[in-house]
């Protein structure tokens, strides 16, 4: 009887030992899958707080590309801009998280924005990221409605101005002040001109008549290089229309 009783308990305490084996093993392996499961956690909300930053970017980017718009929703002055979205939804309608945008410069040549995002909410964030980028304006010639190599000299009844054809016909309310005109040479402007923009002219020459400009003369750091123009044969033109007085 007592042999039956000692293997019973030997039973027994095999039995403990594969209990408590499986327990440590089952308490290790949920542990690992807690720390799993928050590091996937912290992972996704870090990815979704930059592509929001991101995002946050992108809107600023396009106010600044389409300034005629207004700010509409943002705050500041002239020369800034914030904006703050909370609760930004993806396509499913949940929310990811909030984000708060600043635009500087914004009356230089190099504008900056600055996105700051929070997942899930900027009260309790598990996740914070910041995005900022630098926005330079192109040096270009095209940014001029006129273009001189060489001096500009107007008089009588000449004018600039802009409109943005994605807001309908010229004239009325769509009728802006990007109308510049810029010179590698002097800028004279009498008479009845009237230049709705900046009128700037070459580096180290002067301007007459800037209360004509509506954005004032303003002098170019350096001349362009302005590629010569070919001329142009005008015989065809002169031949098929008739036009005999071309010179």
């Amino acid at each position: 009887m007592n042999g039956i009783q000692d293997r019973r308990g030997n039973v027994f305490l095999a039995s403990l030992a594969i209990v408590a084996i499986l327990a440590i093993i089952s308490v290790a392996y949920l542990s690992r899958n807690v720390v799993e499961h928050r590091l996937t956690s912290k992972s996704y909300s870090s990815a979704a707080a930059l592509a929001l930053a991101e995002a946050g970017i992108d809107l600023g980017s396009w106010e600044v590309n389409h300034a005629g718009t207004g700010w509409s929703g943002w705050s500041g002055a002239s020369n800034y801009k914030t904006k703050s979205v909370t609760s930004f939804q993806a396509y499913d309608g949940s929310a990811i998280g909030d984000f708060d945008v600043t635009v500087t410069g914004i009356d230089t040549d190099t504008i900056t924005i600055t996105s700051t995002a929070y997942v899930p909410n900027k009260t309790s964030p598990e996740a914070q990221r910041t995005v900022e980028v630098k926005l330079a304006s192109s040096n270009y010639l095209f940014k001029y409605g006129v273009f001189s190599k060489e001096d500009i000299s107007w008089t009588g009844n000449v004018g600039t101005d802009s409109y943005n054809s994605a807001n309908g016909s010229y004239g009325g309310s769509n009728i802006n002040t990007n109308g510049d005109i810029g010179s590698n040479g002097d800028v004279s402007l009498g008479g009845s001109v009237d230049v709705s923009g900046t009128a700037t002219y070459g580096a180290g020459d002067s301007i007459s008549g800037a209360d004509r400009a509506s954005g004032g003369g303003s002098e170019a750091a350096s001349d362009w290089d302005v590629p010569e123009v070919p001329p142009a044969d005008i015989d065809a033109a002169e031949n098929n229309n008739n036009n005999n007085n071309i010179v």
